[in-house]
């Protein structure tokens, strides 16, 4: 008796919920969407939805959201703000649109319809610009998770504006109800043709509120707005402009007085390593984090132990000073171990997030090094360089044409001069402003080598070629332009300026770091006889001032040099080049710590590509009901 009772309640729930999966008084029998993608982020949509109503209705209607969140697995977001237009529909409709969604009412109010019934629905979904950085992206709904009847057949495709050869790497989809990440491979068949088409289907029936979402990674700058045509003089004029109000900006704001470095055997007294290289370069860094851990072993709070292999890090007692920094700093090296590893920190999901958090603290010094009316003009000078930087590609771009950026592939060619003469000029700046270690550098100049060439060495030779008369003509004001860019740059780097204890306090730094560049064997060999502990104590501070490989051969060539006893292992120019590398490694976002995402998966089989995309959470999809 008690099986037939539990057996009438499961059918009696199944009942109640079959209903409610018919509440809208239709179900879908076929779904077809196509998607053409334009190089501006436009979307031209065509959607085949077959409907069969249970109950006379009078049509559909169809709930796109043009303003929303899109969701990445990393746990980021950013914001959508779409807009949808020229559209067309098969049947009588209406539009009704709010700060969040556009609605299309589709069908007759006099007329009811039952039985199988199918709508065209055509419009344009603009994306607008892109948020995300380094890279482009196509994350999308193709069958919104808004619907609330079960879909029978769905049938997808998706056209990209040109061809990319990594297309089957960085394609994924998400099925299933919001937030799923991923796929079943059983259930969604896909096929990639050209390097830009992508024809797919699922292989099952949709229950309600279900969805596919694809999203995928393209190279940056995949996606370029439209361009128009300027007037020359215009431009000339505008750039002039712009550089006369950057080079005031810098005038009033940045220009320095002339600092006088005053000569010092020892480091600054009452500052650590960390708050020297600040009040030196003006800012922040890993390196700064490097060389506050070796501050604190030379104070006696820890010891670095190099087994040849690795490195670790041994807490010899708790932190009893005033510095936050410091004390923040011991407490998340040792947070969960008075031993760890350089591998358990390159690994931590939170160390680097703590490090940013310290640097954030330290970058506060420069409140009271710099004048504080300069930050403003600083981003307005930057603001005036990437104006020009715009204004360039407009003219290097067209010439004497009239044509928009969208409809030539000529024009997108000469692009990527622009486009690489812009990264260039940005990586170098990073370079200039930021606190960086040499293997950095040199990453970064083998990027600009290899960038450089590919960018705008080939393509050049390549547009010299196709529209060789407008390039020699454009020349005079391609000159002009690149020389304001170039005096805008100038100001920017030299921004902000020091106030008046940020010149007395650079000027003691730079006395400090001379001596050591320019120190004599004999004046380091008495500091030494004076002090045992002289040069553990100018380690991090000649770190953090860029000297370190200068001054380290010299101090291993005195006789008294001994080398720092919280080091244990054989310290040299080499091991100490490697154990900083490693350390700032560990202090920054890396794709082992999750702070830069992997990408991985291929199309056509598996879970694919998801990129952080979810079920959903992409642009437009939606969903709709009867009416």
């Amino acid at each position: 008796m008690k099986k037939i009772i539990l057996l009438f309640f499961a059918f009696i729930i199944s009942a109640v919920f079959s209903l409610s999966a018919f509440a809208e008084n239709f179900y879908i029998t076929n779904y077809y969407v196509d998607l053409k993608v334009q190089k501006n982020r436009d979307v031209l949509i065509t959607e085949n939805i077959g409907v069969f109503f249970t109950n006379p209705s009078h049509g559909i209607f169809r709930n796109i959201p043009t303003k929303t969140t899109l969701y990445y697995e990393n746990g980021k977001k950013s914001q959508l703000k779409a807009n949808i237009y020229d559209v067309e529909v098969n049947e009588a409709f209406s539009i009704h649109k709010d700060n969040k969604s556009t609605t299309f009412k589709i069908g007759d109010p006099h007329k009811l319809v039952n039985g199988q019934k199918n709508y065209q629905i055509k419009y344009t979904y603009s994306l607008g610009n892109d948020k995300i950085q380094n890279a482009d992206e196509f994350y999308f709904n193709i069958i919104g998770t808004q619907w609330n009847t079960y879909i029978n057949d769905v049938q997808f495709r998706i056209v990209l504006p040109t061809p990319y050869s990594g297309l089957s790497k960085t394609t994924g989809f998400s099925l299933g109800k919001i937030d799923t990440s991923g796929y079943d491979p059983d259930y969604l068949k896909y096929a990639i043709s050209n390097d830009s088409t992508i024809v797919g289907k699922v292989t099952r029936r949709l229950a309600p509120n279900e969805g596919l979402t694809v999203r995928i990674l393209l190279p940056n700058n995949y996606f370029v707005p439209d361009v128009k045509f300027l007037d020359k003089d215009f431009i000339y004029v505008l750039v002039s402009v712009l550089t006369l109000i950057a080079f005031i900006m810098w005038f009033i704001f940045g220009r320095d007085e002339k600092v006088i470095p005053v000569v010092n055997f020892y480091p600054p007294k009452n500052r650590n390593s960390a708050e020297v290289g600040v009040e030196y370069k003006g800012v922040a860094s890993q390196k700064e984090i490097v060389s506050l851990i070796m501050y604190l072993a030379n104070k006696g709070y820890l010891e670095i132990e190099d087994d040849g292999v690795s490195y670790s890090l041994h807490k010899l007692k708790d932190y009893d000073g005033k510095n936050s920094c410091e004390r923040r700093l011991m407490s998340v090296l040792f947070k969960t171990s008075d031993i760890v590893t350089a591998e358990d920190l390159q690994f931590s999901r939170s160390f680097y997030r703590n490090c940013e958090s310290i640097i954030a603290s330290l970058n506060n010094i420069r409140k009271f090094i710099f004048d504080k009316n300069a930050n403003s003009p600083e981003k307005m000078v930057l603001l005036f360089i990437c104006i020009l930087g715009i204004l360039l590609s407009i003219l290097y771009v067209l010439g004497d044409y009239s044509f928009s950026l969208f409809f030539s592939p000529d024009a997108f060619l000469l692009l990527f001069p622009i486009v690489g003469a812009l990264v260039v000029f940005s990586v170098v700046y990073g370079m200039m402003k930021s606190n960086e270690s040499g293997a950095a550098k040199i990453s970064k100049g083998i990027f600009i080598t290899i960038w450089g060439s590919m960018f705008m060495g080939i393509p050049t030779l390549i547009i010299l070629t196709k529209v060789y008369n407008s390039v020699i003509e454009n020349i005079p004001i391609l000159v002009y332009s690149f020389i304001c860019i170039i005096v805008s740059i100038f100001c920017l780097i030299n921004m902000p300026k020091r106030n008046k204890q940020g010149r007395m306090l650079l000027g003691h730094i730079e006395g400090f770091k001379k001596f050591l560049e320019v120190a004599e064997k004999r004046r380091l060999e008495s500091l030494i006889a004076e002090n045992r502990n002289y040069a553990s104590d100018i380690l991090p501070f000649a770190y953090v001032l860029d000297i370190s490989d200068k001054i380290l051969p010299v101090l291993e060539s005195l006789s008294l040099y001994t080398q720092p006893n919280w080091y244990k292992g054989k310290m040299s120019g080499r091991t100490f080049s490697t154990f900083v590398s490693t350390m700032e490694k560990a202090t920054a976002p890396s794709v082992e710590n999750g702070g830069i995402s992997r990408s991985s998966g291929s199309g056509g089989g598996g879970r694919g590509f998801s990129g952080g995309g979810f079920s959903g959470r992409g642009g437009g999809g939606g969903g709709g009901g009867s009416w």
